[in-house]
């Protein structure tokens, strides 16, 4: 019976010795994978300006053509520009028809742009959307914030994008905005069969950064994201017409887990910790 005895409590010392091991090299392996993800998601957010001096209002085509490095991926040059952009979230048409203008290449009902002015020289992020999604076609490939005769900021995106958060400022934030523009290249239509998901954890009214977003599809297959320092986390190429559990997992708060079927692009899937 004593040896009986000893051996069951040589084994439950093995076994507590051996689950710290395990877990602490599971939690280092994804420290590793959180610091990938977030490392690609961050890099895209507010690119360093390209300063380009004069009052003179400049297109996005004479950006193309001015060859300015950074501005290299620019070829289509279509442009859509808001003069004097009223302060708060506004959106508009790109076919120009509820404000706006079409600087250059086609209109598109079906697609439209979303900023947020917070300031008289600041855009805290800006966003383009489409309906359905395959009407996408274009994404932003440099945003232009002009400050009367303090200059232009422009903001190169490479690869092109449909979203980001800033600050979008005047140069040296001295000027009101006078207006903005959105450079496009063309894109080929997303395929029907995928979609981007996004949004925001927020606890306590505030954003959760490193927080980690998990999504498992039908087949239990799972991705892993990682949120960026205003809380944001975005999936792409997200196949639709599955059904999907969206967890978020983040120290000292706790996320109710979403059943959440996919059949279009979500935008605003945010997460709030629980009471």
């Amino acid at each position: 019976m004593t040896l009986i005895y000893n051996r069951l409590i040589a084994a439950f010392l093995m076994v507590v010795v051996l689950i710290p091991v395990m877990s602490f090299g599971q939690e280092k392996s994804a420290e590793a994978e959180d610091s990938d993800q977030t490392e690609t998601f961050m890099a895209s957010l507010a690119p360093t300006p390209i300063f380009v001096s004069g009052s003179s209002n400049i297109t996005c085509s004479q950006l193309r053509d001015m060859n300015v490095p950074g501005l290299g991926h620019m070829l289509d040059a279509w442009e859509f520009k808001i003069d004097s952009p009223p302060f708060g979230v506004n959106t508009y048409s790109l076919d120009g028809s509820g404000g706006g203008t079409v600087q250059n290449g086609p209109p598109n009902a079906n697609m439209s742009v979303t900023y947020n002015r917070i300031s008289n020289t600041t855009i805290s992020s800006w966003q383009i959307d489409a309906s359905p999604v395959l009407a996408l076609d274009r994404k932003v490939s440099a945003v232009i914030v002009k400050g009367g005769s303090a200059g232009k900021n422009i903001y190169p995106y490479n690869p092109i994008a449909t979203f980001d958060v800033g600050p979008f400022t005047t140069p040296n934030a001295t000027q009101a905005i006078s207006h903005i523009s959105f450079c496009f290249e063309r894109t080929l239509a997303p395929s029907a069969a995928t979609v981007s998901v996004m949004g925001r954890v927020i606890a306590n009214g505030q954003s959760v950064p490193r927080a980690r977003v998990n999504i498992v599809d039908e087949n239990g297959q799972t991705r892993s994201v990682v949120t960026n320092s205003f809380g944001y986390y975005r999936f792409d190429e997200v196949e639709v017409g599955q059904t999907y559990i969206i967890s978020v997992f983040s120290k000292g708060y706790q996320f109710t887990s979403r059943l959440i079927s996919i059949n279009d692009e979500l935008t605003d899937l945010d997460f709030t910790a629980d009471e």
